[in-house]
């Protein structure tokens, strides 16, 4: 297309009194604008929960756990092979043994059950719940413990306190029936994790401790390893490479075989809110149908005077095409911008806050991905380039002789 065509066309079908969006192309627009936001505003939703989700769950819990094969506790030995035989691997950033067991919190009238952890270095630096201390300190040493944040709300305890743990032993049988040991121990610290379930059971404390408390000789229910951060995506490979290593006495899982099918269903549902949202845009992109079949009829003696001065009907075509597309791009631009701030701000009020039974944690995260946001704008860009095409077809059909007589 010449420069002179080009010309003749944009004068005769878009004169000045058309440069000024009229009403309906105002509706177009804005349809687009709102539809486009909505989507990403759920993908970007979505997107944070899935990665917040994630990173709390990598960040408190192993990402490959050791048992013994047959259901039992794994002596110091059988620790010092195992950590022999996998320390020294590349993927392996850190490996502890860990005692977990039941127990029950005790302050005045007010029993809540909980899940005891033991670490044999709390003063490790390295150790994961450091970061999510919200109140104290993380020294485990003499007779303390760390409490999570909701069972410590829910007692109205803090650092400082000092709580009774109960724990009932088979051998101290009596007439009235089992009577539970208690030990009183002082809470160093609350720990945050975000985690619902986590934080509203969990107590922390030092592995000697738990023997002390729990009255047994040193032992360990598993052993945690924590991964690299670029094989932690690997971890079920990894387990089954380690899991040859250390033969048939080892019992090895990974995160993706407790969570793996939690976050494929995240991003199942993430896909079809997608899906289900882009009707939206599609409803919005129809709409530009009528814009043009509406400019083509406001337009077509001006374009039956083109087609009968030469101008080829696809040349008349592309213009208009191109000039309601670029309409509608800025739009889906504006509202992929819209959709990203809609997200902050939902991310930014303290109306509505997730029910952690229910979602496993209570913050409303966004995250921006490129990939998302490219699969809204070849959606959305799809959707309204065929709605857009399909009143065009129009053109071709008219005849210039009964437009040029008004018939």
């Amino acid at each position: 297309m010449n420069a002179l065509t080009l010309m003749l066309i944009r004068s005769s079908l878009f004169s000045k009194a058309q440069k000024r969006l009229r009403f309906d192309y105002v509706i177009m627009v804005l349809g687009i604008v709102i539809s486009v936001a909505v989507v990403a505003t759920a993908i970007n939703l979505f997107e944070g929960y899935e990665k917040t989700l994630k990173k709390i769950l990598l960040s408190s819990s192993a990402h490959i756990l050791v048992y013994s094969h047959y259901g039992q506790t794994l002596t110091p030995v059988e620790v010092q092979f195992a950590a022999d035989k996998i320390l020294t691997k590349q993927a392996v950033k850190s490996i502890e043994p860990v005692y977990t067991n039941t127990a029950m919190v005790r302050l005045e009238n007010k029993i809540r059950s909980c899940l005891v952890r033991a670490y044999p270095h709390p003063e490790n630096s390295e150790i994961w719940y450091e970061q999510y201390i919200s109140e104290g300190s993380g020294d485990l040493s003499g007779r303390t413990i760390i409490l999570g944040d909701i069972l410590a709300k829910d007692l109205a305890l803090e650092a400082g306190d000092t709580v009774t743990l109960l724990y009932p032993q088979t051998d101290n049988l009596t007439l009235i029936g089992l009577i539970p040991h208690h030990m009183d121990f002082t809470i160093s610290a609350v720990v945050k994790t975000g985690y619902y379930e986590m934080d509203k059971t969990l107590i922390l404390m030092s592995e000697l401790d738990a023997f002390d408390f729990y009255r047994i000789p040193p032992q360990y229910t598993h052993l945690e390893i924590n991964l690299q951060d670029k094989w932690i995506n690997k971890a079920d490979r990894i387990a089954d490479e380690y899991q040859s290593e250390l033969g048939d006495d080892y019992k090895l899982y990974s995160w993706i075989d407790f969570n793996g099918n939690l976050f494929s269903l995240i991003v199942i549902e993430k896909w079809l809110i997608f899906l289900v949202f882009s009707f939206l845009i599609l409803i919005a992109a129809l709409n530009c149908i009528s814009i043009v079949s509406t400019s083509i009829l406001d337009k077509k003696r001006e374009i039956a005077i083109l087609k009968a001065v030469g101008v080829a009907v696809r040349q008349i075509k592309q213009v208009v095409y191109l000039r309601i597309l670029t309409i509608c791009i800025i739009s889906i631009v504006i509202g992929l911008v819209l959709g990203s701030f809609t997200s902050w701000l939902i991310t930014q009020q303290s109306f509505y806050q997730l029910k952690g039974d229910v979602y496993f944690i209570d913050q409303i995260k966004m995250h921006i991905s490129v990939f998302n946001y490219l699969a809204v704008f070849i959606v959305a860009l799809i959707l309204i380039a065929l709605c857009i095409k399909l009143p065009l077809k129009y053109v071709n059909r008219m005849n210039i002789i009964d437009v040029l007589r008004g018939i």
